[in-house]
């Protein structure tokens, strides 16, 4: 892709996000049995504990009962809005200015600025949540991962084998949305020193529908979690 070319899709958030429910309801089933001793067969109870982590466990469970997973719901949410609404608002607009800065139509400069100002604060709010959820997340997979190697390890129908791994998931979240950023504000400053110049401006916007199309997938599969957050909350509460 040439500096010219800016590409405002999802990137690879579309797999990154795209988490199997099953995945969460054994993470949710794991915490509820570390927490509550009553929890599982006897047996179960005393492998645990036997585990060299077993006390990391039991932190990395409490911080996501306490607050891990509602961040997660909370940044489902946003996330969601974000791209089933207001991306599909700031490509349509970013679209248009862009064609007419293009053809010479400078009055568009303001308008410009405007909206990859507000569009490129949005992808670095994104990229710092993220990095925020990323850090709690990678030493929950890391204790639980661990779990199912340490010692004897745990061998129970009711222990599923983990293989969630929302860290990295939020790795490249935080990465992608670093780099809409910084690709957002280098084509502004892109512009400003051609127009400066009286030079013509080139920019081109790698396919737009396509990029739509992939960042409603994005807020399907956000919404998707968000509206399965209750069922997976009886876990953590203990109800079933």
């Amino acid at each position: 892709m040439s500096d010219t070319e800016i590409d405002l899709s999802p990137g690879p958030i579309t797999d990154s996000y795209n988490i199997p429910s099953t995945d969460w309801e054994i993470a949710n089933k794991r915490v509820s049995i570390i927490l509550d001793p009553s929890r599982g067969p006897a047996a179960l109870q005393k492998k645990l504990k036997a585990l060299p982590n077993y006390q990391q466990l039991v932190a990395v469970s409490q911080a996501w009962k306490a607050s891990t997973f509602d961040n997660l719901v909370n940044f489902a949410s946003n996330l969601g809005e974000f791209s089933g609404t207001t991306v599909q608002s700031y490509l349509t607009v970013l679209g248009m200015i862009v064609d007419q800065l293009v053809n010479g139509e400078k009055s568009m400069k303001d308008r410009f600025d405007n909206t990859v100002d507000g569009f490129a604060q949005a992808t670095a709010d994104f990229s710092s949540q993220a990095s925020t959820l990323a850090a709690p997340l990678k030493k929950f997979d890391i204790q639980m991962t661990q779990s199912d190697v340490s010692g004897d390890g745990v061998d129970d129908p009711i222990w599923n084998t983990f293989s969630l791994n929302a860290g990295m998931a939020f790795d490249v979240l935080e990465g992608r949305f670093q780099t809409m950023t910084s690709d957002l504000t280098g084509m502004q400053t892109d512009v400003d020193q051609k127009l400066k110049k009286d030079d013509p401006i080139v920019v081109q916007l790698v396919d737009l529908p396509v990029a739509k199309q992939r960042w409603q997938s994005i807020s399907g599969l956000a919404s998707g979690f968000v509206a399965n957050a209750p069922a997976q909350r009886k876990y953590l509460n203990g109800d079933w």
